[in-house]
């Protein structure tokens, strides 16, 4: 189903126009509609989720005004240069001319409310201040970020999720089950990735609006990333990292056994990849994921074998202990997405 994103946006604008006409009459109006199209283009080069402080963006009712000073900001005479400046917490003014100014600090938007209208952005909550009203913003859709962000990421990890609960945690999806040595799911087969590669390929492939998938994209002069999504309109780039911890026949020989250190080194890679990226695509925002396809058993014999004190679901809620914790350091790493895939034993 496709979904209008600016019908959406259109009604959720009932929750906050009337406010506006009521503080301040049609002049107030008249400056809300640059001050939206300025936060709706500001979220394409800038992904609100990455914040770690109050935005604020405003524009004045005086089309002439300099209510805030803008001897002090950086002056962007196009959004593109906004990615290079914008901070949080931190302010932008929307200029009627089309231009932006940005200061990096924070801003009481009760400052300004006299003589602007004000966008706040803080903890994925959004208020518009229009005079004594403070309206909250309902959300568009429950993914979402921001009434006024592209659905990129949001998309993206609203079909890891599903792939996580409908696909990989029972091995319903037919090529993931070609990762399995037998129905038992207890080892995997040699090499595995490749057709977990394959797997979140094909469906990421089939459901994901608006966007190219790649597997196997170079990033780096050394390795390249598992899938690699792209949103050109939206200028958003997801790199897609995938690592199998749990034991893979080896033709004979001792199996291959993954724990921890692997999920690790994965998301070290990631976070040298993203790097990496930033510098082939400035102009779009990247935000890396780490998918883990958990099939690690308790007590599992060099045979594939369950041992008599063998338990196939240990693992199931046993979490993953990073170090150092990028997707707590870092705004443009994903929390690291593990899908334990249950084993079928009596």
């Amino acid at each position: 189903m496709t979904v209008d994103m600016d019908a959406l946006r259109e009604l959720v604008s009932q929750a906050y126009v009337k406010s506006v006409f009521d503080a301040y009459g049609d002049r107030g109006t008249r400056a809300l509609r640059p001050l939206l199209q300025g936060v709706k283009n500001i979220y394409t080069v800038v992904e609100p989720r990455g914040f770690s402080g109050r935005f604020v963006v405003f524009t004045s009712l005086d089309p002439t005004a300099d209510i805030y000073g803008r001897a002090t900001a950086v002056e962007c005479l196009d959004v593109s240069a906004v990615a290079r400046e914008a901070t949080a917490p931190g302010v932008v003014e929307v200029a009627w001319n089309g231009r932006y100014y940005v200061w990096k600090a924070d801003c009481d938007p009760q400052l300004l409310i006299g003589e602007a209208i004000v966008y706040a952005y803080a903890n994925n909550v959004e208020v518009i201040y229009a005079r004594d009203a403070m309206v909250t913003i309902p959300p568009v859709l429950g993914a979402m970020t921001s009434a006024f962000a592209v659905p990129a990421f949001a998309d993206l990890e609203s079909a890891l999720e599903h792939y996580r609960t409908k696909l990989a945690r029972e091995c319903t999806c037919r090529i993931l089950h070609e990762s399995w040595r037998d129905d038992r799911r207890l080892m995997f087969v040699a090499g595995p990735e490749v057709v977990m590669r394959r797997s979140l390929y094909q469906f990421l492939n089939s459901v994901i609006r608006g966007a190219e998938v790649r597997p196997e994209q170079i990033v780096d002069e050394t390795h390249p990333v598992d899938l690699k999504v792209t949103w050109d309109m939206a200028r958003r780039v997801a790199l897609i990292e995938i690592k199998w911890l749990g034991d893979s026949y080896n033709d004979g020989n001792d199996p291959v056994a993954h724990r921890d250190a692997r999920a690790n080194s994965g998301a070290k890679q990631l976070a040298d990849y993203l790097n990496a990226n930033q510098n082939m695509v400035p102009d779009h925002v990247s935000r890396g994921y780490l998918v883990i396809i958990d099939g690690r058993r308790r007590g599992l014999g060099p045979d594939g074998e369950l041992k008599a004190n063998g338990n196939a679901a240990h693992f199931r809620d046993v979490e993953i202990v990073f170090a150092p914790k990028y997707h707590e350091q870092r705004t443009d790493f994903a929390t690291p997405i593990r899908m334990f895939v249950e084993a079928k034993v009596a």
